[in-house]
């Protein structure tokens, strides 16, 4: 008696079949967490770099705007521009736009804790708002040289620079020329 032909697969092919087909399972699954993570953290990154613009630009901003008044629209009972004095980081008075004409507003930077804000109006408001800042150090440049600190109220430095340091990212720093010299 002859026995006919078996017809399928054997444990081994069975077993190999298995082993082949996992491994292409993990190797799949280990691309789909790599894309995963990565997205994440360019999200991250996205809204890092959303923060870092939005902050740097209202500073920025600030600071050219920055004069020191010749006579009305505030009250000079102290100085237009100080850095360092009190919880205040800096503290200026500014044109509410580009406009020479346009109203003057008074602005001050704080940082408590690990928040920086920004401060305008009469009387003061809370305007914006940038959390996990550990530090903020400001350097003035003037008459050909870097001050640590800026002791002249009613004059403005030609450039400051500004360093923030922020929880997970480290130092950034950033160089903002004032108006026509702070003149």
């Amino acid at each position: 008696m002859k026995l006919a032909k078996q017809r399928g697969f054997t444990l081994l092919e069975m077993m190999l079949a298995l082993t082949l087909f996992s491994l292409v399972a993990l190797a799949g699954y280990q691309l789909l967490q790599t894309h995963l993570r990565s997205q994440a953290q360019l999200v991250e990154d996205v809204a890092r770099m959303s923060f870092l613009t939005r902050l740097f630009s209202l500073l920025e901003r600030d600071l050219q705007h920055a004069l020191i008044p010749a006579n009305g629209g505030i009250a000079l009972a102290e100085p237009s521009f100080v850095a360092g004095i009190g919880n205040d980081l800096l503290a200026l008075v500014r044109r509410s736009s580009v406009n020479s004409n346009a109203a003057l507003q008074r602005v001050r930077w704080r940082l408590s804790n690990t928040t920086l804000s920004r401060y305008s109006g009469d009387p003061l408001q809370p305007t914006a708002h940038f959390n996990d800042v550990t530090a903020v150090n400001l350097r003035f440049y003037s008459a050909g040289r870097w001050q640590a600190r800026w002791q002249a109220g009613f004059a403005l430095p030609e450039a400051i620079e500004v360093t923030v340091t922020l929880r997970n990212s480290g130092a950034l720093q950033r160089i903002v020329l004032l108006g026509a010299g702070g003149k």
